[in-house]
């Protein structure tokens, strides 16, 4: 393990074969080539350890880019009017040290304050609450209260655990992890194309869900009530009576764009990679929503008594459904069962909403003084690092893939990687791509976006 203030310039590393005992010569490392260094380091590195957490922090963590994200153009060095001195001082931090020890309202004049902080508390967590109006570290001494926060989201996978079947508690696997790409994919749209947002940072929780910041400056000053308004409006109603059946069956065009995006979905994750209609005690309680009695006795019948594949199961549903929902009611039933039609044309919907639509965690959304964790960080129990998940490619994305502790340190033991010219390190490491990303997708249009309306207001100060 290299000391902390300096990028190692040799790697020796233990023997596979020697339970860590012995040590492979430095000459011998050096003659397997730069790919198989990094195999051999990386496969005799724990996940996570302190250690690997202070080389982290001290040559990787992008402390300038969370400065310039967090101040919004409102450096404290500026000589600018317009901005802000203390915007970033009054903002909320806390750490999570070693033995759950657990600090808030910490806070930080500037990028190097925060540097030396996380350096030398070296939390295991990092969460970022509200913007205060005054120093959070006066929060006893004050009328303390927040002044603004973006609007955050969090998903989380277990809270799918009754509709996945391939995992249980946090695990996660390439068949449920769709889940959490198929959220990303209707809230961004939504977020973007029903609120006019355009300022959104997705997340990778380190472990088995998603974070959402919207960092739009309208985003950032919402109330309490606004955002609670943001998260209603974000929810869908299932079986709560024949207005919840009829807002499925003439849907809005923005549940149904939510509809057409889940749906190839519900198919792939839920039908086939979870087997959602593959075993009776699944498909039985799928058929519970089925709100036709006859219709579902028929098909329990059909499917006891028939070798038929899941997807079989569910395209012969979709069918059912649509001929029995046309079918005139009986003399007897009219009037007891009128309402019956409408509600059997909503259950397809309703179905692939309450098993694959996003699941919030609705108090982290509605709360100004909320905090959440900061993107960047490491989680504890799997070593990944926090990285930016691009909402246009998120189908490619996979948790296993991202950085972890264990392979940035094979990495940053490389002879072969060194800083380029701005001294940034993290361009050589596996890094880099989630760093562009922050730095150029993100970053780079919202900082622009503040400059012009800087500009905007200064032009207009001078015409005055």
């Amino acid at each position: 393990m290299s000391e902390p203030s300096a990028i190692p310039q040799e790697i020796v590393v233990p023997s596979p074969t020697s339970g860590g005992g012995d040590a492979v010569p430095t000459s011998l490392a050096q003659a397997l080539g730069t790919s198989a260094r990094r195999e051999l380091t990386e496969a005799n590195t724990p996940n996570f350890s302190p250690q690997l957490l202070r080389e982290y922090f001290d040559h990787l963590f992008p402390y300038k880019e969370m400065f310039r994200w967090l101040s919004y153009g409102n450096d404290p060095e500026s000589s600018s009017a317009l901005t802000d001195k203390n915007y970033f001082r009054n903002r909320e931090f806390s750490f999570t040290l070693e033995d759950d020890i657990y600090v808030r309202y910490r806070s930080f004049a500037n990028k190097e304050e925060f540097r030396q902080a996380v350096l030398q508390r070296c939390p295991i967590k990092i969460d970022i609450g509200a913007v205060y109006n005054a120093p959070p570290t006066m929060h006893n001494s004050v009328n303390f209260f927040p002044k603004e926060k973006e609007l955050v989201f969090d998903i989380d996978m277990t809270d799918y655990n009754n509709v996945r079947f391939c995992c249980d508690e946090a695990n996660i696997c390439g068949l449920c992890w769709p889940f959490m790409t198929a959220a990303i994919k209707v809230l961004d749209a939504a977020l973007r194309e029903d609120f006019g947002f355009e300022h959104l940072l997705w997340v990778y929780s380190g472990r088995r869900g998603v974070h959402c910041w919207v960092c739009d400056e309208r985003a950032r000053h919402l109330s309490n009530d606004a955002r609670s308004a943001i998260v209603t409006n974000l929810t869908v109603a299932l079986g709560g009576g024949q207005n919840d059946a009829e807002q499925l069956i003439n849907m809005h065009p923005a549940i149904q764009r939510a509809y057409d995006i889940l749906e190839p979905y519900f198919v792939q994750v839920c039908v086939k990679n979870q087997g959602l209609f593959d075993r009776p005690e699944r498909w039985l309680k799928v058929l519970e929503m089925v709100p036709h009695s006859e219709l579902r006795e028929t098909l329990v019948k059909k499917w006891e008594t028939s070798e038929l594949s899941g997807m079989d199961r569910w395209v012969q549903l979709k069918k059912s459904v649509d001929v029995w929902s046309g079918k005139k009611p009986t003399k007897d039933a009219v009037g007891k069962n009128d309402k019956q039609g409408i509600f059997l044309k909503a259950c397809i919907a309703e179905i692939i909403f309450a098993h694959i639509y996003p699941r919030l965690d609705a108090n982290v959304s509605k709360q100004l003084h909320h905090l959440l964790k900061s993107p960047f960080v490491v989680h504890p129990k799997t070593g990944r690092v926090c990285v930016p998940i691009d909402p246009s490619d998120c189908d490619n994305f996979h948790p296993t893939d991202v950085p972890s502790l264990r392979r940035l340190h094979a990495e940053l033991n490389d002879k072969a990687v060194t800083p380029d010219q701005s001294g940034d390190i993290g361009k050589n490491t596996s890094m880099k791509p989630y760093l562009q990303f922050f730095r150029q997708s993100f970053l780079a249009p919202m900082i622009k976006e503040q400059s012009l309306k800087n500009r905007d207001i200064a032009m207009q100060q001078l015409d005055f």
